[in-house]
């Protein structure tokens, strides 16, 4: 829709009223900039239809935040949140993936020069897991090659875990998730090390995109009536187990087939896993709410 409407306006014939600039400076800016610091741009990526009250009052409640926090709708797809404390902000990013009914909640910092119409959220944080490592390849300054390509970027490096090595990185939605990586140690063969994804959300097993499974794959070479998953370039070996052993398809804030019962949830800081439980009043439609 938004698509459509920016065509239709690059077609029109302006008036001289039309013409004539407006001009936004000063104050009216450094008081917005202020807003901005304080607000994220969010999106639910799902084509399928959800419930917006659900999605915020839900928000609210699993959130824990210190202080207020508003929702505005921009536009049918996107919604803003603004936190009265900028520390609250943070919390959510640090604390994420976020997930509702199994979908990724995209959230991205406010550009406010941007038109709403040309906003692209398209990226998430994940810890990712590094495994069959080498100990020499286990270095935190090591973990910086693992992922430093087109579809995510490196943020920071757990290494003190045995199995694995924990990086968090910001991923590219659009694109495949990385099954794993070739590591070659010191120009003496290479190693392939495989990944796993904490709390990642829906996934597709036959193009490897978050937001889909593989039954709505619109790949035009996905065969839809392939039954056996192994055949399948991706599959659930893909997503981690939770550090308590116990696998977890990220922290999602609601479930219309689990209402009113939030599962645990481990914030995304660097080696703490916390858990805890909260009760929740179910929603007239039968929502809930949880991280990815």
């Amino acid at each position: 829709m938004a698509e459509d409407l920016d065509n239709l306006y690059q077609r029109l014939t302006l008036m001289d009223g039309e013409e004539t600039e407006v001009l936004v400076e000063g104050e009216t800016l450094e008081e917005a900039s202020v807003r901005a610091e304080r607000c994220l741009c969010a999106q639910l990526q799902t084509a399928k239809y959800y419930n917006n009250e659900a999605l915020f009052g839900t928000m609210r409640k699993i959130c824990r935040l210190g202080r207020q926090v508003w929702f505005r709708e921009l536009n049918p797809t996107f919604f803003l949140i603004e936190f009265e404390d900028a520390n609250d902000k943070q919390k959510v990013l640090r604390e994420g993936p976020w997930a509702f009914d199994k979908s990724l909640l995209l959230m991205g910092e406010i550009d406010g020069k941007q038109p709403i119409s040309q906003i692209q959220l398209k990226h998430c944080s994940f810890w990712v897991r590094a495994h069959n490592l080498p100990f020499s390849a286990r270095a935190k300054k090591r973990g910086v090659p693992l992922f430093e390509l087109k579809m995510c970027r490196w943020m920071c490096v757990d290494v003190r875990g045995g199995e694995y090595m924990r990086l968090r990185v910001v991923v590219d939605v659009t694109r495949p998730l990385l099954r794993g990586k070739k590591i070659c140690i010191g120009g003496e063969g290479t190693v392939w090390t495989p990944f796993s994804y904490e709390r990642v959300p829906d996934y597709c097993y036959h193009c490897g995109k978050i937001g889909h499974s593989f039954k709505d794959c619109t790949s035009p070479d996905a065969n839809l009536e392939e039954d056996d998953v192994s055949k399948l370039p991706y599959g659930p070996w893909l997503r981690a187990n939770s550090l308590g052993g116990r696998s977890r398809s990220g922290t999602n804030f609601g479930s219309q087939s689990t209402a009113g019962a939030f599962p645990a949830m481990v914030p995304g800081l660097l080696g703490n896993a916390r858990a805890y439980h909260m009760a929740h009043k179910p929603h007239s439609d039968n929502h809930e709410m949880k991280p990815a």
